[in-house]
């Protein structure tokens, strides 16, 4: 590895800074709008329950870092399996697109080949419970639980 440090005493900066250049056009920076925010694949988590937890928001100019986050944020939530954001063309800047896919709901637990112990004892143990969204960690303790 390498490191290049180049010095210019402050007569030759002031020499270079003062010397207008011809190649220089002034053009004006644009910068990117969020102008809307749009949710898609959602059934049980409602859309506007999704845009109010993003930190992006419509106004905002566009920010990777901020998606980024916004991303994690909605996976820590542990309701979906995928979640995309894209970005589409808009009047004025850009729409965003949080495309995700939820994790399934649980909606039945079958006990089977019980022998040393009831289902009744299983189910005041476990942590899963019917009409909750698949949780993996969950599932496993339980799982670990009863063998």
């Amino acid at each position: 590895m390498f490191l290049l440090i180049s010095l210019v005493s402050g007569a030759a900066f002031a020499q270079q800074v003062d010397k207008p250049s011809q190649d220089i056009i002034a053009a004006p920076i644009e910068i990117e709008t969020v102008m809307d925010i749009t949710v898609r694949g959602n059934t049980k988590v409602e859309s506007e329950a999704i845009v109010t937890i993003l930190k992006t928001k419509k106004g905002d100019p566009l920010n990777k870092e901020k998606i980024q986050t916004d991303i994690r944020t909605l996976y820590d939530l542990g309701y979906f399996s995928d979640i995309r954001i894209f970005k589409k063309p808009a009047p004025g800047g850009f729409a965003l697109v949080v495309q995700v896919a939820e994790k399934p709901a649980i909606v039945s637990i079958e006990y089977v080949g019980l022998v040393e112990v009831t289902e009744e004892d299983i189910k005041e143990k476990m942590d899963t419970r019917l009409y909750t969204i698949v949780n993996e960690a969950t599932i496993t303790s339980d799982l670990r639980m009863i063998e």
